[in-house]
Order: C-alpha cells, then sequence, then structure tokens
C-alpha cells in the first residue's frame, strides 16, 4: 500500500514530477488516495492499482482495457487523455523504480546486495557467490539460469535483470523468507532502461567486456555498451575487477576513490598452479582450491566470486569449501567415474577429462 502523497514527494525529491492532469485540470498536489498495488502490464491492472505507462510499443488500448477492469490511476510520460487522473513524470522507468522501492518497504536495505557484471561468466560467478555465501548465510539469487528467494525452490528468470517492480517485489520475498544476502546478475540493459535505478549495491563486480549486444534495439556502440557496463561500479560501495579485461585502465582510473580489489596479472590477487579441478591463489583468497568447472575462466569467476563474498562476511573456508560445491546446471556438469575419470557435460558438448590433466 502506498499513498497518493507520498508518490508525490518521492518524484518530486528527484525531479521527476512534472503534474497532474485530471480532466483537462493540472494539480501539483493531490490527497486521499491510496494504491494497494502497482504494475505494468496492464492485464494486472484493476482498481486501486497505480500503473505505469511503459514501453515504445504500449498502445492506447492496453490502458483502455485496464480501466475497463477498474484502473483508475496511472503514470505516464503523456496524458493519454482517457478520463482518469495521469501523474505525468519526466522518465517514466525512473519513476517506476523509486516508487517500487517505496512500496515494497525498501527491501534493499534490509539485504546485503552483490551484482555481478560482463559479457561472460555472470551466471557462472553467481553461482559460485551463492554457494560460498551459503556455508554461513541465507543468500538469494537472482539468475539467467535460475533465481531462489528462500533457498529452496528455484525457478528460471525471464530476463537476466529483472523489471524494477518485480525486482523489488522478488527483493521484498526474500526478505521475508529470512534471506540475509541477494545476488544478482546486473545487465548492461538493466542500466539502459532504468531496471536497478536508485539502486547502490554493497559490492560490483566486473568480470570482462568484449563487443556485444549492440545493434537497433540494443546498444548503439561499443562505446554505450561499456558505459552502460561501468555504471555498476558507479553504483557500488566497493568493486572487483578483472585485471586482465580489456580497457582495464579505464576502470582502475574510475575506481581509485573506491574500496576495491583486482584480481589477475596485474594485481596481487592470481591464479597460481592452474589445473583442470584444482588451483591455488595468491593474496587476499591465499590458499589451495578445488574445483568443478574447467577452465582457467572459471577459475578466474571462482576468484572473483570469492573476493566479493570475503567482503560480505564469507570466511576463506566458507569460500573455499564453496568454491568446491559449485556446479550450474548445463554449464560444464561434472560426474566423477569410479576410476577416478571425470565427465563433464556442457549443453550438446561431452567429453572426459583425466582428473589429474594439467590446463594448458
Amino acid at each position: 500500500m502506498i499513498k497518493i502523497e507520498t508518490v508525490l514527494d518521492i518524484l518530486k525529491k528527484d525531479s521527476l514530477f512534472r503534474e497532474i492532469i485530471d480532466q483537462g485540470h493540472y494539480h501539483y498536489n493531490y490527497c486521499d488516495v491510496v494504491f494497494d498495488t502497482i504494475c505494468y502490464d496492464s492485464r494486472k491492472a484493476k482498481e486501486k492499482s497505480l500503473f505505469f505507462v511503459k514501453g515504445a510499443a504500449f498502445k492506447k488500448e492496453f490502458l483502455l482495457s485496464a480501466i475497463s477492469q477498474g484502473l483508475d490511476w496511472y503514470v505516464a510520460e503523456k496524458d493519454y487523455e482517457v478520463g482518469i487522473p495521469a501523474i505525468i513524470v519526466s522518465d517514466i522507468k525512473k519513476a517506476m523504480s523509486l516508487i517500487a522501492m517505496e512500496f515494497y518497504g525498501n527491501p534493499q536495505k534490509k539485504l546485503k546486495l552483490l551484482a555481478f557484471t560482463g559479457t561472460k561468466g555472470k551466471t557462472t560467478a553467481a553461482y559460485f557467490a551463492y554457494n560460498i555465501l551459503s556455508q554461513g548465510h541465507r543468500p538469494a539469487m537472482l539468475s539467467t539460469m535460475n533465481t531462489t528467494l528462500d533457498g529452496k525452490t528455484f525457478f528460471k528468470s525471464a530476463l537476466t535483470t529483472p523489471e524494477s517492480i518485480d525486482l523489488f517485489d522478488m527483493m521484498n520475498q526474500a526478505v521475508q523468507n529470512d534471506r540475509t544476502h541477494l545476488i544478482m546478475e546486473v545487465s548492461s540493459q538493466a542500466y539502459l532502461v532504468k531496471r536497478v535505478y536508485g539502486l547502490t549495491f554493497d559490492v560490483g563486480v566486473f568480470l570482462n567486456i568484449s563487443p556485444d549486444h549492440i545493434g537497433p534495439i540494443e546498444h548503439p556502440s561499443f562505446e554505450d555498451y561499456f558505459y552502460h557496463k561501468r555504471l555498476l561500479m558507479e553504483n557500488s560501495r566497493a568493486v572487483i575487477i578483472n585485471s586482465d579485461m580489456d580497457h582495464f585502465s579505464v576502470l582502475k582510473e574510475q575506481v581509485e576513490n573506491q574500496d576495491h580489489d583486482f584480481y589477475g596479472s596485474q594485481s596481487s590477487n592470481q591464479i597460481e598452479n592452474s589445473k583442470a579441478f584444482s588451483f591455488s591463489a595468491s593474496g587476499k583468497l591465499a590458499g589451495d582450491y578445488d574445483i568443478q568447472l574447467i577452465g582457467h575462466f572459471n577459475q578466474e569467476n571462482a576468484v572473483a566470486a570469492g573476493l566479493a563474498c570475503l567482503r560480505l562476511g564469507a570466511s576463506l573456508e566458507d569460500i573455499k569449501k564453496g568454491i568446491a560445491a559449485t556446479r550450474v546446471p548445463g554449464r560444464m556438469e561434472v560426474l566423477t567415474q569410479k576410476n577416478g575419470a571425470k565427465i563433464f557435460i556442457d549443453y550438446a558438448t561431452m567429453g572426459t577429462v583425466s582428473k589429474n590433466s594439467s590446463m594448458s
């Protein structure tokens, strides 16, 4: 439940509010209206809903359909002149995110938030973090492959990063389920379309960057893609960055005044003695590690997750146990045979690797 006075205060504070238009009359203030639900899907709109008009493909017919279901208020960037009051804002996506935070009780303040971004490896790194934090805490996870809000039930996500209303709804469910941490993948699209607007992460991790998601319906250029990826650094209290990624020098300069850890060859946090199913680490994670996921890049993902979780209350023992326990559905799943040989399954590709084989 949220009062209209609260909605307007939030919008005005962020300079998003323009006016309320009701039957051709303009208002700056309003009172005595309470919203029981918020939504952006016209099929879910009803009496006492606050409906957000978003998306380039939105049609006036959707709004009229919602009104036929009892809708009596909406938020939009223009007046659709449909006979009910409209709260006019300068940016609908920003408005939706900020109001969703408040509507769901600001759940972001009740969880430790860990976010991963990168062209590749977000899901694997999230799974490493989930298994690490599960050793001594109660994490929830929003992942491309699987989402869990209670540590027991897993379901597939529709988007890498959910729409803001869905995101804060899920955060609230995690809080209600007594979760202590939330791990999530944050795509460049999440910043491009403001799904995480106003959200500050406790730790943000940048795994890597390569040209991707560039086109007419995504990013117009690599510069735009890279910029939106870097926004996670700007919106995190502490950051973890791969020193071997392309354009690392830019990130190094960007975060020099933030709490940060680097990993890779240009840092003290390095991978050593890398083998198929084990590696050693130096620096803050100094020690020997067993790992089920083959590939040097997965060892890098494990180190990134370990450094992030260290900042969120995990011990080195938690990190070792969590990395050793991690397997990702369909991503290099490992089956160990009686003779010690390991079979790994990666989608449609299957192969075997000797237990003691070294990695090139």
